[in-house]
C-alpha cells in the first residue's frame, strides 16, 4: 500500500479511538444514547470520518480515495453488522473510484495502487504474530510481517514496473522498509502535534523536529537513489508475453476469489512473470532498424542493427524536462539498449542537442560525432558538472567521405566537407552532419540535419561532378551516392529546406518530416510539401511524426516496412491528428 494510503488508515485509527474513548464516556455518565448504539459503531463512525476528511486535506489522490472508501464501507458494514470480504471491499472501492472519476482506469498508479492491495489480499498477510510470545519474538513478528507485506507488493508488481515503465528499482524495497515507518510514525504524528502545539501553545517545536527527520529521510532517498544499483534497466515485454501475464492474473484473482487449490494460484503467478521475458526485436545481420522519435519541434532517430545502437540527435528541451528523459531514454529501455554505441549530433541547436546532458547522464556512451564541440561542451557545462564529465572521452568531427561498418551495416558522412575552424550559431544549420546508411539489401536512409537549400544544392553538385562554388575544387568521393530510398527532411521541413535538386537526386519512395504538432514555425512549410508532390519520376510519400507519432522503419531482405505510433499503437482515447493550419 502507498504511504498516503496507510497514512489515511493510521488516521482512521486514531480517529477509532477517540470515538470510542469518547463513546465510554458517555456511557459511564448514563446518557440514554449510550445505552443502545454499540462503542464499536461509533467508532466505526469516526474512523469513516477521519478517513474521508484526511483524504481529503491530502488531495484525494487515488490510494488516499481508496482506502477512504474501504474504511468507508468496512464502517458501514460494521455498523450495519455485515461482514464484508476484503476482495469485495476492494472492489467496490474499485467501482466507487470509476464512477466518480472514470479516466482514473487511464492512469498508470490507478492499476499499481489496486493489484498492489490486490495481491497482498491473494497472498494472506504472512506468519501470525504470536501474542503470548515475549516483547522480542513479537518485535521480531511484527519486522517479518512488515518485510512480508514489502517484499509481497515489490514481487507482485515486478511484472507491471517492467510493462509500463521497462525499469526495476532495486533500492525500492529498502527504501519504502525505511521510509513507510518514518513517515507513518515518526514524521506524522509528530506534525500532527505540531499543529496543536501551534495552535495552544505558539511553539513550533515539533514541527521542526518533523521537518527535520524528513530532510534527513528525504536525503538518503536521494542519495540510494542515484546508486550505479539503483537501478536495472530491463526489455519490455511483448504483446504475447503481456496476454500470457493477463491470463495468469485473471487466474490468480480467480482461484483467490473461489476459493480453488492453491496449486493454481502458482500457475497464475508462472503466467504473470511472463512479462519478465525480453522481447526479442533484434534485427538480423546486414539489416536494420530505424525509429523516428515524436520528440515534437526537434530531432531524434534511433539506429539498431544486430549489435549495436546508433542515436543521431537528442530532440529539445520539453518545459522542465526534455526529450531524453520523456522519450528517447524510454524507447532506449523499451528496446533493451544498456550502451550507445555511437551517438550523432547534427549540429548544437537546442532542438537537436536539448536531450543531450540527460542522455550521458543515464545512458553509457561510447562515442560521440559532431561537426563542433565547443557549442556541445558549454551546454553541458551550463547543465551541471555531472553532464559535462559523462561526455565520451572518444570525440570525431564529421567531416564528408568518413565511413564505417556495423553488422553488415554501412554509414558514410556526406557533410560538412571543409567547416570553418569556429562554427558560429548563424553557421550551424549550414554545417549539419549528413548521415546516409545503407544495409546489406541495399535499403537506404538520408539524414540532413538542418542544411538550408543552398547547402543541399552544393550537396547534390558536389556528387554529380560539378564544382563546389564554396571551395572552387572538385570534390571526388569514391563510391559516394545520394540516392535513398528515406530522406528524413532538413530543417524540419521548413520553407529554405530540402530543393527539387535534393529530391530529384535522392528521389527517395519516403519523405519523413520531425516536426511538432501544431508549432509555432508552421512546419513543414506548404512550399515544401508542395515541392516533394512535384518531385520528378514518382512523387515520394510523407510521413509526418507531427501527425503520425514515432514512425519506424524495418529492412528485411531488402523489402522495406514503416510503421507508425498514431495508426498501429493509437488508443481509443486519442484524438485524430489533422493536418490543420495554424492560424
Amino acid at each position: 500500500m502507498s504511504i498516503s494510503g496507510l497514512h489515511v488508515t493510521m488516521f482512521a485509527a486514531m480517529a477509532a479511538s477517540v470515538g470510542a474513548v469518547l463513546w465510554r464516556g458517555l456511557c459511564l455518565t448514563r446518557l440514554a444514547a449510550g445505552l443502545w448504539i454499540p462503542v464499536q459503531s461509533v467508532a466505526a463512525g469516526f474512523a469513516i470520518i477521519g478517513a474521508v476528511g484526511y483524504a481529503l486535506l491530502a488531495g484525494f489522490a487515488i490510494p488516499a480515495q481508496r482506502t477512504a472508501l474501504m474504511v468507508t464501507v468496512l464502517g458501514v458494514a460494521r455498523i450495519l453488522g455485515v461482514q464484508a470480504s476484503s476482495t469485495s471491499v476492494l472492489a467496490l472501492a474499485m467501482l466507487v473510484v470509476l464512477a466518480a472519476h472514470p479516466m482514473a482506469v487511464l492512469s498508470v498508479g490507478f492499476w499499481l495502487s489496486f493489484i498492489a492491495v490486490g495481491f497482498l489480499f491473494t497472498l494472506g498477510e504472512g506468519r501470525a504474530i504470536r501474542r503470548h510470545a515475549g516483547l522480542l519474538r513479537r518485535s521480531l513478528d511484527v519486522l517479518r510481517r512488515a518485510a512480508y507485506t514489502q517484499w509481497a507488493i515489490t514481487l507482485g508488481l515486478l511484472p507491471l514496473t517492467i510493462f509500463f515503465f521497462q525499469q526495476v528499482s532495486l533500492v525500492g524495497p529498502i527504501a519504502n522498509s525505511l521510509a513507510i515507518p518514518v513517515v507513518s510514525f515518526l514524521v506524522t504524528p509528530l506534525a500532527m502535534g505540531g499543529v496543536v502545539e501551534t495552535a495552544y501553545i505558539g511553539s513550533a517545536w515539533l514541527l521542526r523536529l518533523a521537518a527535520r527527520i524528513q530532510e534527513q529521510l528525504f536525503e538518503f532517498l536521494a542519495w540510494s537513489a542515484v546508486q550505479p544499483f539503483a537501478v536495472l534497466d530491463w526489455p519490455g515485454p511483448s504483446w504475447a508475453a503481456a496476454a500470457v501475464a493477463t491470463i495468469g492474473m485473471v487466474v490468480v484473482f480467480g482461484s483467490s476469489l473461489r476459493g480453488r487449490a492453491t496449486r493454481w494460484r502458482h500457475i497464475g503467478w508462472l503466467g504473470l512473470f511472463a512479462l519478465c521475458l525480453p522481447a526479442p526485436k533484434t534485427p538480423a545481420e546486414g539489416e536494420m532498424q530505424v525509429t523516428l522519435m515524436d520528440v515534437g519541434q526537434g530531432s531524434a532517430v534511433l539506429i539498431r542493427t544486430r549489435d549495436h545502437t546508433v542515436l543521431f540527435d537528442t530532440g529539445p528541451v520539453m518545459g522542465q524536462s526534455d526529450a531524453a528523459e520523456r522519450v528517447i531514454l524510454p524507447t532506449l529501455r523499451r528496446y533493451g539498449v544498456r550502451r550507445l554505441d555511437h551517438l550523432v549530433v547534427s549540429h548544437a541547436d537546442q532542438d537537436h542537442i536539448g536531450g543531450l546532458a540527460s542522455l550521458l547522464l543515464a545512458m553509457p556512451t561510447t562515442s560521440i560525432v559532431a561537426p563542433e564541440f565547443e557549442s556541445l561542451h558549454e551546454s553541458l557545462r551550463k547543465s551541471s558538472a555531472e553532464a559535462a564529465a559523462a561526455m565520451p572521452m572518444r570525440q570525431t568531427l564529421c567531416r564528408a567521405g568518413q565511413k564505417w561498418s556495423i553488422d553488415g551495416v554501412n554509414f558514410q558522412f556526406l557533410h560538412p566537407s571543409t567547416p570553418p575552424p569556429s562554427i558560429t550559431a548563424t553557421q550551424r544549420n549550414r554545417y549539419s552532419c549528413v548521415l546516409r546508411i545503407e544495409d546489406a539489401g541495399g535499403g537506404s536512409l538520408l539524414l540532413t540535419g538542418d542544411i538550408p537549400l543552398k547547402t543541399d544544392r552544393e550537396l547534390v553538385g558536389r556528387f554529380i561532378g560539378l564544382q563546389d562554388p564554396e571551395n572552387s575544387e572538385v570534390l571526388a568521393l569514391a563510391g559516394a551516392k545520394l540516392a535513398s530510398q528515406v530522406l528524413v527532411a532538413p530543417h524540419h521541413g521548413s520553407k529554405t529546406s530540402l530543393s527539387e535538386d535534393l529530391l530529384w537526386a535522392a528521389a527517395p519512395q519516403f519523405v519523413v518530416i520531425q516536426a511538432g504538432y501544431r508549432n509555432r514555425y508552421g512546419h513543414p512549410h506548404h512550399e515544401t510539401l508542395d515541392r516533394i508532390a512535384r518531385a520528378q519520376v514518382n512523387a515520394p510519400a510523407v510521413l509526418r511524426t507531427d501527425l503520425q507519432g514515432a514512425i519506424e522503419l524495418r529492412w528485411t531482405t531488402g523489402q522495406l516496412r514503416y510503421w507508425d505510433f498514431w495508426r498501429d499503437h493509437r488508443r481509443w482515447w486519442h484524438l485524430n491528428r489533422a493536418a490543420t493550419p495554424i492560424l
